[in-house]
């Protein structure tokens, strides 16, 4: 009796517990009131605050809907659910074409981002991921009949590699105006261009998987320049085409993703006359005879290898800037740190301010003997279901330069900020409507100074002034001047094409823009007006001015570095940027003029209507379902007992996660409920991650809690679980040490009654009281980067990891050995780690071989 109302006492204690979290959590009550607009074709979901957005992203989606179904062979003519979503300043979508939805994230990219060449965000974000959805669930043939029985799954478009299906979605995103899509950009073709002279462009089956190799993204870069160059040399309708014959393959969700010879090739041969190993030897070949006489200016004084530098300022004789890089500390797990580093260009030297594993925002300004820069951070209560309710905001940070000093003046969704006099003024953007507002922090006191109905990418002091690169929502970036006082905004470089990445010395402002179909950098002087162009055969990005010398960042083929040329100032014909370039003018998204009348409905019914339909019937072994916005999800699956397993999963009370499972055995069925509640992240150096878990199958009680840091260097993890009324516990410490090529990892556990489920690496001892503790170190061998094509299979980085292991339950045994782990990819889509190893004990020696599948 005592036991039993111990028992109750503490799921009762838990339980209170959880209600309170999720009390103090406004999104969790908000998740409920989720609303719905529809129209034939789309039905989107959103929170309360979001309605324009909604309105605005369907507009464009009905709008430009038969333009894509056109150039993807897809007619388009069913009902595609989108969620949309705030999580801070993290900018995304996505589509998911297996359960027919996408999802929008409301923040605008800022004009220094890669993303930056836009006219209206939620257009070219909504056109990217509608090209997907069409592209993916284009059907025809047999397959119609195989994924109406199994569901979109069965897709034989899913089935392309990613630099397909990126590449198209880019292509389509740069056709709506010479201002908007990444090809427009300049960094893709010049990168390419420049591989391309250097006879450096990766093979086709390089371009399909995730390896730590620089760029990152090659899937989107050459797959966006592949596809521009089938569209020039063989047009667009050849793209609906190879969809409408690769679609009918309903054999290819099989085997086509490792033998192309027999899917995609197969396809393409039909359409172009060539298999894609063909097609991407003559892009290749037309590439590097394009760019025979490719030049490169400027003098390189440093180079980040394997890695970005950004936000680069300079002040007296010094340079700063923010180099991230990213390592490989096992196979396909990577751990990016980022510094911020001053160079001394006397001495040619740098000197590290701050390590730290935060994302960067925004640029640096050095003002005083200060540094002040951005980082991002985890904040909860937010209306998305995506990130579980929380989103990124900025912390603002003064770096005392001579004692090393760190100080966290201002959190808040800071888009960039500026010192002014005995102020800093900073810009947020505005949620129900397009703009910004723009703030003034003055003596330890944030002081909210105005709206514009512009949003601000950068903001700049300029004697008692501001200077901003900011965008109305329908046109590019643009250089203004702001007053702080009345916030009266008047433009200073305003053409049709993106403007951005300022600096300023003296009356000077510099700038990067693609005027001429390339990125240069280019000056505005603020006395008279005059504009010249400073550069003309090299991406570059943050000019500034340091001892009279242009300095700038540009890539090299394996890692971003800094270039210093002399001043060249060059006139340029101003008329030629707006040239047969077309501004829209502003819309006020009347969905009447797209056709289309806007039904509301409720939006937790009609999201919850979603299940009754699962998307996956993988008959009879496996159903799977989600509703529209994924808050909640079942799953059926056939057991190795013969018999059916069945979850149910729901974040109706995000962040708190709830799953009930019951089970088929021989025995009988049995239940088990389980709470997940993550009750604290954290994006910095520190304390990373509290969570929080309660299992129960109603006669047995588990608790349990995990706790993470994160350091640049280290990490370490702490787990606990109990059952306190059987006084049965189980306790874990894993500690790692971070290296450029591998990492070191001392993991140790104790346990009463709940011995846990992993091995000490092939030899496992009876009982589960006891302990274990071992070491391993992973450290990458070789890089391999070879594959092929046809079977579709690329190697990476090869690893090898000794370890040691001691576990003592019912008896002790000490073992040791090494494994060889090798990065592989294949399937177009699979990321697999074969591991070949040797381990001995006193026991016994034996070798043994698994494969690991990584996410």
């Amino acid at each position: 009796m005592l036991n039993q109302l111990r028992r109750n006492f503490i799921l009762i204690v838990f339980i209170l517990f959880l209600i309170a979290c999720i009390s103090g959590n406004s999104s969790a009550a908000n998740i409920w009131n989720w609303q719905s607009y529809e129209t034939d074709h789309f039905e989107v979901f959103f929170q309360e605050g979001y309605q324009s957005q909604a309105i605005e992203t369907l507009y464009y989606l009905e709008k430009h809907r038969s333009e894509i179904a056109g150039l993807t062979g897809n007619e388009l003519d069913y009902k595609i659910s989108l969620t949309l979503e705030d999580i801070g300043l993290f900018t995304n979508g996505y589509a998911n074409p297996v359960f027919n939805k996408m999802g929008i994230f409301t923040n605008n990219p800022a004009s220094i981002a890669g993303r930056a060449t836009y006219e209206n965000w939620l257009r070219r974000l909504g056109i990217h991921e509608l090209t997907h959805m069409a592209h993916l669930q284009n059907l025809s043939g047999g397959s119609k009949v195989t994924t109406r029985i199994f569901g979109d799954i069965m897709s034989p478009n899913i089935h392309s590699p990613l630099w397909l299906i990126e590449g198209l979605a880019i292509y389509i995103e740069s056709q709506q105006s010479p201002a908007e899509g990444r090809l427009n950009g300049g960094y893709y073709r010049w990168f390419a261009n420049r591989a391309a002279a250097e006879e450096s462009l990766p093979e086709l089956e390089e371009i399909i998987y995730n390896h730590n190799y620089f760029p990152g993204g090659q899937q989107y870069l050459y797959g966006a320049v592949f596809i521009d160059y089938l569209a020039n040399q063989y047009g667009e309708a050849k793209f609906s085409e190879l969809f409408n014959t690769y679609g009918a393959y309903y054999w290819a969700a099989i085997t086509g993703n490792f033998f192309p010879g027999i899917g995609l090739d197969r396809a393409a041969k039909e359409v172009y006359g060539k298999a894609f190993s063909e097609l991407y030897q003559d892009f290749k070949e037309f590439l590097i005879e394009d760019n025979w006489d490719f030049e490169f200016s400027g003098q390189e004084i440093l180079s980040n290898e394997n890695g970005y530098l950004s936000g680069m300022t300079s002040k007296d004789e010094s340079l700063y800037y923010f180099k991230s890089n990213s390592y490989s500390s096992a196979p396909f797990e990577y751990h990016r740190i980022n510094r911020l580093i001053e160079f001394d260009l006397i001495k040619g030297q740098e000197k590290v301010l701050l390590e730290t594993v935060a994302g960067i925002h925004g640029g640096i300004e050095v003002q005083n003997g200060y540094a002040y820069f951005l980082l991002g951070d985890s904040k909860s209560g937010y209306p998305n279901i995506y990130n579980n309710t929380r989103g990124i905001v900025t912390n603002l940070y003064r770096l005392n330069l001579e004692t090393g000093v760190k100080e966290k003046l201002i959190r808040d969704e800071i888009r960039d900020f500026a010192v002014l006099n005995d102020s800093i003024y900073f810009a947020t953007a505005r949620k129900d409507n397009y703009g910004s507002y723009v703030y003034q922090y003055k003596d330890r006191k944030v002081e909210k100074v105005g709206y514009i109905s512009e949003l601000i990418g950068e903001l700049k002091a300029y004697q008692d002034m501001l200077i901003t690169v900011s965008k109305g929502n329908q046109s590019a970036w643009n250089i203004n001047l702001l007053d702080p006082e009345n916030l009266e905004l008047n433009p200073i470089v305003a053409t049709k094409m993106p403007e951005k990445q300022i600096s300023i010395a003296g009356d000077i402002i510099y700038y990067v823009a693609n005027y001429f179909d390339y990125e240069a950098i280019y000056s505005y002087d603020l006395k008279s007006g005059k504009s010249y162009q400073l550069t003309d055969d090299i991406y570059a990005r943050n000019p500034v001015i340091a001892n009279d010398q242009l300095y700038h960042l540009s890539f090299n083929l394996d890692g971003m570095a800094i270039y210093r040329q002399d001043i060249n100032e060059v006139n340029y014909d101003q008329a030629r940027p707006v040239e047969n370039l077309t501004v829209g003018s502003e819309i006020n998204y009347d969905l009447a003029e797209v056709g289309q009348e806007l039904r509301v409905n409720n939006g937790f019914t009609s999201n919850i209507g979603y299940l009754l339909n699962p998307e996956v019937r993988l008959l009879p072994v496996f159903i799977y379902s989600e509703d529209g916005t994924g808050l909640n999800s079942y799953q059926l699956s056939l057991n190795q007992a013969g018999s059916f397993d069945f979850n149910i999963t729901s974040r109706l009370l995000a962040p708190l996660t709830i799953s009930y499972n019951n089970f088929g055995q021989e025995s009988g069925r049995y239940n088990q409920l389980r709470f997940n509640y993550p009750l604290y992240r954290s994006n910095l150096n520190g304390l990373s991650v509290i969570d929080l878990f309660y299992q129960t199958d109603f006669n047995y009680h588990r608790f349990g809690s995990g706790i993470g840091f994160r350091y640049p260097g280290h990490r370490l993890s702490l787990n606990l679980q109990a059952n306190f009324s059987g006084q049965e516990y189980f306790g874990r410490i894993r500690y790692q040490k971070l290296f450029s090529k591998g990492r070191l990892t001392i993991d140790t556990s104790l346990s009463q009654e709940l011995k846990p489920g992993y091995s000490a690496r092939e030899f496992e001892v009876s009982g589960n009281s006891g302990y274990k503790i071992g070491a391993d170190l992973t450290y990458k061998l070789i890089e391999i980067h070879q594959g092929s094509w046809n079977p579709n299979i690329f190697f990476g980085d090869l690893f090898i990891k000794p370890f040691i292991d001691y576990q003592s339950y019912d008896y002790n045994l000490l073992s040791g050995g090494f494994e060889l782990l090798l990065e592989t990819g294949t399937a177009n889509w699979l990321h697999l780690v074969p591991r070949l190893g040797l381990a001995a004990s006193s026991e016994e020696v034996k070798t043994y071989f698994g494969l690991e599948l990584k996410f």
